[in-house]
Order: structure tokens, then C-alpha cells, then sequence
């Protein structure tokens, strides 16, 4: 039977200037009959480097996962535990109330990524997340963000973002923002790091970023994100057929970042180059550095854990599924561009289509 599922993938490249790793690697990919991710296994290296396991409840939800770094050791081994009658993921790792939700079913405390006091509109859209970077007693770093989605000049009625407001404090102990619209004073020790504008063309598609009002770089669109150009530079994004960014060169031919991902499009460690110069990672999607959510319109996935923070804005387009999983389990097939609604992908040709 053909079930289209991708059966194997090799990662090979020029990589030995830039990736810590640069082995060559041969994944087989390995399926439930409910054609759920279970097993990602390492045929060249013959052992547990990049290793990944995956196991389900009936409703689809994920109960463990096991993920290998770089050197054949452990780097998450999660039991996944579930608030009583819900799918809403309470810990992964024995903790209590390591997630923590509102009556909508919005996230809005996740001590694993320490991304705390997250706020969300009448759409249930994110408007505020704080941050906390490092721990005592070396350096910390709270972040606080604020996304707008409809900000003079522009106005964005279908809820795509186009402002990210942030504000950095070395207080680990520091109260909350008090005035976000207040850039050189907003209160409690917080300082101004970024003030940035998007400009998005009808179907969504990011165009441009301002950086108060200057043009930072605007981008070139087609099947998704293809380019970009900053200052008299143009840049190339080499995806796959999720359309998740690989790589990206200058128009001289030099690599300006790289990366891999494992199945659920978290990074594989001492597998990325310089990954922060290029916002657009799995499947397209910007993620976000202060918080390692991606922004997926609707809603924000959290690769980590491979599942989303908000509960399905449309029911009917999972139907027999939790409300929080991701592309019905099956992440190298399956891609949900807007948060909404999964499509499968097709190669045909040697073009993807969905």
C-alpha cells in the first residue's frame, strides 16, 4: 500500500566549515498503522545519534518522547501527563502544573521553556509573553514581548502580526512592563530592544521589516518564503518538500546559515549554522527567538514537544483527534501552513504540492 509516508531521508553537504557535526547521516523513518510517527533511526552510524521515539494515547496525543543528541546520548526523554479528561499537556517530566492554560485553552505558563505571564486577545492570538534567559547565579535575561496585530499605519483585520514590541531587564525579579507604548521608560528597570514593523501583502505573506522606520529587508514570496533582500545583498532560501528552510546563500554563493531538524522540526543539535540570522525555519514558519514557538497565524506550535500551545480554532478540520496535535502525528507529510487546517504534502514531479 502507498501510503505516501516519507520513508527515509539522507542528510549529506559541505558542511565541514560550518556544522560542529558533519557526518553524513541515512534517518528511516518507521510508522504506526495509524500512520504516526514512532521511530527515527540512524542506518549509517548504527546507534542511538539522532534518535527519535515517539508513543500515543487513542486520541492521538503524544504519551512519550525519547529524543538522542549529536553523541548517542539522551537529550528529552518526556513522559507526557494530561490534565484529567482534557488533552491540555500538564508536564513532561513529573513536574506539576508545568503547563499551565486559560478557560479558552490557550497556554499561558510553560515552565519547560520558561515562558511565563502569556497573554492573548479576543481572537486568542498572543499579544504578550515574557521570557526568562539564564539562571542564578551566572547572568539572566528576562524578555518581554508584545505582537500587534492591527498597528497604525497598518491595519490587519485577518489577525497576521505586523509589530513585535520587545523589552529586556537584567532583574530576574523585575515586575511586569507598565507602559509598552512608553519606548524610552516603560517602567520597572525595563530598556527597549526591538521595534519592529511588518509589512504584509493580501494573503498574509510578510513583504518587508521596518526597525522603528528604517527598512531592515523586504522579501521575495512565491511557493513561501523563497528570499530576501537586505541593503544591495540578495539572499536564497534552499528548502525541502515541507518547505522548511535548509539553508540560505548570499548572491555571491556564500552560506549565511544552515540547519536541520529532526521529525517534529526541532533543531538537531551541532547540526545548524549561524540559525538566528534567518528567522524562517519547519515548514516556513517564523519562529520566534524569544520564545522557540512558531508562529503559525492561528496559532503557535512549540517544536520541542510537537504540539500546539492553543487548542484547534476549527474543530471540524481535526475531527476523531486532540485539539492540540499536530498534523495528525505525522510531521514529514502533513504541514498546516495557517494553524487552522492540516494538509498532506504530495512530491509530483519533483515539485511538493498540498
Amino acid at each position: 500500500m502507498n501510503n505516501r509516508n516519507v520513508s527515509s531521508q539522507y542528510f549529506y553537504g559541505s558542511y565541514a566549515k560550518n556544522f560542529r557535526n558533519t557526518d553524513e547521516f541515512f534517518f528511516k523513518y518507521n510508522y504506526d498503522m495509524s500512520n504516526r510517527l514512532i521511530n527515527v533511526s540512524n542506518e549509517i552510524t548504527q546507534d542511538n545519534t539522532y534518535h527519535l521515539e515517539n508513543t500515543y494515547d487513542k486520541d492521538g496525543n503524544i504519551t512519550t518522547l525519547k529524543r538522542y543528541g549529536d553523541t548517542n546520548t539522551i537529550k528529552d526523554n518526556f513522559i507526557y501527563a494530561y490534565n484529567s479528561g482534557t488533552n491540555k499537556l500538564n508536564n513532561v517530566n513529573g513536574s506539576k502544573d508545568q503547563f499551565s492554560y486559560d478557560y479558552n485553552g490557550n497556554l499561558i505558563d510553560d515552565k519547560l521553556n520558561v515562558n511565563y505571564d502569556i497573554k492573548y486577545d479576543y481572537r486568542n492570538l498572543i499579544t504578550e509573553i515574557y521570557h526568562k534567559k539564564g539562571a542564578s547565579p551566572t547572568r539572566v535575561t528576562l524578555y518581554a514581548t508584545r505582537y500587534f496585530y492591527a498597528c497604525p499605519p497598518w491595519r490587519d483585520d485577518a489577525g497576521n502580526r505586523n509589530r513585535k514590541l520587545i523589552y529586556t531587564n537584567s532583574n530576574e525579579f523585575a515586575g511586569p512592563v507598565l507602559d509598552w507604548n512608553n519606548l524610552s521608560n516603560p517602567g520597572n528597570g525595563w530598556v527597549l530592544f526591538q521595534n519592529e514593523f511588518y509589512v504584509r501583502g493580501i494573503n498574509g505573506n510578510e513583504l518587508a521589516t521596518y526597525k522603528d522606520t528604517t527598512l531592515v529587508e523586504w522579501y521575495v514570496q512565491g511557493n513561501g518564503i523563497e528570499g530576501k533582500i537586505k541593503g544591495t545583498t540578495g539572499y536564497y532560501y534552499y528548502k525541502d518538500h515541507l518547505g522548511s528552510v535548509r539553508a540560505v546563500v548570499s548572491d555571491n554563493g556564500d552560506l549565511v546559515s544552515a540547519q536541520d531538524y529532526d521529525g517534529w522540526g526541532y533543531l538537531l543539535q551541532n547540526r545548524s549554522y549561524d540559525s538566528d540570522s534567518s528567522k524562517y525555519k519547519f515548514t516556513g514558519k517564523e519562529r520566534d527567538k524569544e520564545s522557540e514557538y512558531d508562529y503559525s497565524y492561528a496559532r503557535n506550535y512549540d517544536s520541542r514537544i510537537g504540539i500546539f500551545n492553543s487548542s484547534e480554532p476549527i474543530p471540524a478540520s481535526s475531527f476523531g483527534w486532540g485539539s492540540y496535535i499536530y498534523c495528525a502525528d505525522n510531521p514529514l507529510r502533513i504541514i498546516d501552513p495557517t494553524g487552522e487546517e492540516w494538509y498532506q504534502m504530495y512530491e509530483e514531479n519533483g515539485k511538493s504540492s498540498w
